[in-house]
Parts: C-alpha cells; structure tokens; sequence
C-alpha cells in the first residue's frame, strides 16, 4: 500500500479543490486512484450509517404534462464517501459518476457543500429522537418511569 498522499491531493479535473486532511482510502478521487467522469450533481445527505458510504437524496422537479404541473421527484443514491472529507447526516455535498465500487455504489463524494448545523437534523424524515440535540426537541425526553409517574402520587410497585 503506498504512503498517504499530500493534503489537497491530485487535481481530479471538475474545478473542485482537494480536502485540507489527507487519506489512505484507495477509492478517494483525490487520494487514491480513482477516476471520475460522467455526471455531476448535488444532494442532501440522509443517512451515514455505513462504513465509507452514505445515501444522498436528489430532489428534482418533473413537468407533468396530463396535469400541467410540476412535480417533485427525488431518487436515493448510495455514495462512497472518503474519510478525508467527513461527511456527516444533513450535509449538502456534490456528487460524481465514477467506475461502479460495488453493487449500488458508482459514485464518489468530491465536494462538502454546506455542513449540517444542527437545526438541519429537525427536517430529515430518519432524525431519531436521540439525533435531536435537547436544546431544540419540542419538549423534553423522559424516561418509561418518569411519564408514568404522576406529581404527588409515589412510583408503581414492581414485580419481583
């Protein structure tokens, strides 16, 4: 395996500059041998929950032609993402075609967009209750026990 590259990497030729950390993932466009051709376009980030991947929702508008209106239609994409960039839930980031890396994934994330802030966590529709910071839940997250429990009265008995 060859020594992780310079930080900002290989110019990969779409005008977007390399990321200021450095990598050893060998299917990073700017650190590792990657090439990307073919389309580029952006998306939101709605799930991080797998190693080196993400899924990035697109939101497009389609002209219906029986209704005369346009509609919104989104498609999911599963993404590589390398490390250097730490890309995270939320995240609006610029996606482009490369050679496919496995069976649904045949795109790289080369660019962060614009990083999550935590107010963006409230409109994904797979924000967990947990994933919400306490500050801006609605109301306070209780305990089975604590809305059970009624001011005044003492706790249920358990069983033994």
């Amino acid at each position: 395996m060859a020594a992780p590259a310079k930080a900002g990497g290989r110019d990969i030729g779409l005008g977007v500059e390399g990321p200021q950390g450095a990598c050893a993932d060998r299917h990073c466009p700017f650190h590792g041998n990657l090439p990307v051709r073919g389309s580029v376009f952006d998306g939101e980030v709605v799930s991080s929950a797998m190693a080196k991947t993400v899924v990035v929702r697109r939101e497009l508008e389609h002209a219906d032609a029986k209704f005369e209106r346009l509609r919104r239609v989104s498609r999911k994409y599963s993404v590589h993402s390398p490390p250097c960039l730490n890309v995270k839930m939320g995240d609006w980031v610029r996606i482009a075609e490369c050679r496919p890396l496995s069976k649904t994934v045949s795109f790289v994330v080369i660019k962060v967009i614009e990083a999550a802030t935590p107010e963006a966590a409230l409109k994904l529709p797979t924000a967990k209750p947990e994933e919400i910071p306490v500050e801006l839940s609605a109301r306070p997250v209780k305990t089975k026990r604590e809305r059970t429990r009624v001011e005044g009265e003492k706790a249920p008995a358990t069983r033994d």
